[in-house]
């Protein structure tokens, strides 16, 4: 079941409302559509990406799948917006799963536009493919159970791979031929030669415009710099068909930074590892890539001045270069102060980042920090809640102000165990509502919860930011299912009017080997502006 708890006018501190009480509606489904999707392999889901994979002008989605198991992950092409007899929008029809990169346990995906351009032929009738470039971010396989794509050894480690997907839309499925089959083909292009346990990772931008592959996990925190040649060959000329110009197209990919993980310090921590990630760029530091580190029980350390040591890190370039090498890179702790610091309910933990994201959330023209955090039921204190939260960054990535948006994770129950009261998993922003002009924020959690922030935006009299407002606190009702990672992106144009879209909140949702995770995609009505971009 479902669960939808619309809450309106629930305002944050700095927000303009004082006082403001939480408004239930009367339905549990609130006013949002939404899809429960079925799984098509293990149902094991901890990432989920989306693009234009076949170029036809709507938005896939792509999904990241095994953890700690073997899964396939896998893409879904829209094939437009679906309505009931009625009229009325019920959600996206999609293909069926199509397979990306070999199974395995993966934890994360990522893609962008290919640099490989379109293939020409000079035949009139001939179509074109559309290329993308797809990031597997490895993982660590915990459970040696066997399945339908076979079994790992528990420890082994699966190597992050980068893969090269092919679709033509006039030749296969599109939203302008739904009923056609879908034809992807993918070929896996690199490997990591040595992976240590990947937890999270993506693509990142540095230098001009350089394309960089960001791992994060026990092998601390990597850089990949990524160099593609693209070669023009002749096809030998027939009577009938004219030559045909191929390109074949080259990836390699270097090692441009390495920063090894700090050894763990308590016996019962898994591994001493960095997961959460995100990548942005700030004025005065060019390309950045956040890392949070888990430490599980590790207990805070201090230097010699009695301060506690920052335990998650900025990765950023060295001055700007334009040219990246190894020498490019400088790594710097985020403060304690703001991150990573003692939990106030039991000091010998540190509050764990399980996952930041870049925006510019108050419009003052610099990228802030969304960080989300997390740590274990029998970790957390009745009456500490941990602080799901927006650090707003000046132009060198310090934090100016911070924004506690809100406190999960703090038990209602003496024990602790009636209720958990959920921790924080994952976190993301974007243009969601009509009457926002900055983005909009979502964080999802470790119990299934899903919380959806309109940004109230500038006031134009004052030029001071007014915060966030809680429209929809959305839950996919499955004990024991986290949201592992959330994304926001429209993918549906209302059929009728020309200035109504859909914007859907995609979850993405494991639960374990024994119940496979139902991805979910919340709707919400966008017009004008955000059915534009």
């Amino acid at each position: 079941m479902i669960m939808v708890t619309m809450l309106l006018l629930i305002c944050l501190a700095i927000a303009a409302a004082e006082g403001a009480k939480p408004h239930v509606e009367g339905s549990p489904f609130g006013d949002l559509p939404y899809q429960s999707l079925d799984p098509p392999f293990h149902g094991q889901h901890v990432g989920v990406a989306y693009a234009d994979l076949n170029n036809d002008g709507a938005t896939d989605l792509l999904f990241a799948a095994g953890r700690h198991w073997v899964d396939q992950s896998y893409a879904l092409i829209n094939l437009g917006p679906e309505y009931n007899d009625n009229g009325e929008f019920v959600g996206v029809k999609f293909s069926e799963a199509l397979p990306i990169g070999s199974p395995g346990a993966y934890y994360q995906i990522d893609v962008t536009p290919s640099e490989r351009k379109n293939e020409e032929t000079a035949d009139e009738g001939s179509t074109q493919q559309h290329h993308s470039t797809v990031l597997l971010v490895g993982g660590t396989c915990h459970v040696d159970q066997p399945n339908d794509f076979g079994s790992c050894k528990k420890g082994d480690n699966t190597p992050a791979r980068v893969v090269h997907v092919t679709m033509n839309k006039e030749g296969g499925c599109s939203i302008q031929n739904p009923d056609v089959e879908c034809q992807l083909d993918y070929t896996e292009v690199w490997e990591h030669p040595n992976p240590q346990g990947d937890r999270n990772g993506g693509f990142a931008t540095f230098g001009d415009d350089q394309r960089i592959i960001a791992l994060l996990g026990e092998g601390g925190i990597e850089l990949f710099q990524s160099m593609e040649t693209i070669d023009t060959v002749d096809d030998e000329a027939t009577p009938v068909i004219k030559t045909e110009r191929r390109q074949l197209l080259h990836t390699t990919y270097s090692s441009a930074f390495h920063a090894a993980p700090p050894p763990k310090t308590d016996p019962r921590s898994d591994f001493a590892r960095y997961a959460g990630f995100a990548a942005g760029n700030l004025p005065n530091l060019g390309g950045v890539v956040a890392a949070g580190r888990r430490t599980d029980y590790d207990a805070p350390q201090f230097d010699e001045q009695g301060n506690v040591v920052g335990i998650n890190l900025y990765v950023y370039e060295d001055g700007g270069e334009s040219s990246i090498s190894s020498s490019s890179f400088k790594s710097t702790a985020l403060s304690a102060k703001y991150s990573g610091e003692p939990y106030q309910g039991d000091p010998k933990y540190s509050i764990q980042t399980t996952n930041y994201a870049f925006a510019d959330i108050d419009g003052d023209g610099v990228q802030d920090l969304l960080e989300a955090t997390f740590l274990y039921s029998e970790q957390r204190v009745p009456g500490y809640p941990l602080p799901q939260r927006i650090h707003f960054l000046n132009e060198d990535g310090q934090v100016k102000d911070t924004l506690i948006v809100l406190e999960n994770g703090a038990p209602n129950s003496d024990s602790g165990i009636e209720d958990e009261n959920d921790a924080g998993r994952s976190v993301t922003t974007g243009q969601i509502f009509a009457d926002s002009s900055l983005p909009d924020v979502v964080f999802a959690s470790a119990e299934g919860v899903v919380s959806i922030f309109a940004n109230l935006g500038v006031d134009k009299d004052t030029g001071k930011f007014r915060g966030l407002e809680m429209r929809y606190q959305l839950s996919i009702g499955t004990s024991k299912c986290q949201v592992r990672d959330v994304a926001v992106t429209k993918l549906a144009h209302d059929r009728d009017d020309a200035d109504k879209c859909w914007v859907g909140i995609v979850s993405a949702v494991t639960c374990g080997i024994e119940i496979p995770g139902k991805n979910h995609i919340f709707y919400v009505e966008g017009n004008g502006a955000v059915c534009k971009n």
